[in-house]
């Protein structure tokens, strides 16, 4: 039985990662190794969150609680 659920990625176990930084980090040659190396486990999954996520939280919260 557990040759046949080789390679079979249950969605329930599943490991979701979310990078949130600036594009300079995020695509940096370091960052880039890890991610790839990340991707090697069927398990988990990276999601790279684009700079305007950011952005746009950071000004949400400032006009909201600096003004």
């Amino acid at each position: 039985m557990a040759d046949e659920d080789e390679g079979v990625v249950d969605e329930s176990k599943q490991v979701v990662v979310g990078i949130c930084a600036m594009s300079k980090k995020s695509e940096s040659r370091p960052m880039k190794e890890i991610l790839t190396r990340m991707d090697d486990f069927e398990y988990i999954k990276t999601v790279v969150f684009p700079e305007e996520t950011i952005l746009k939280v950071r000004a949400y919260y400032t006009a909201k609680y600096y003004t």
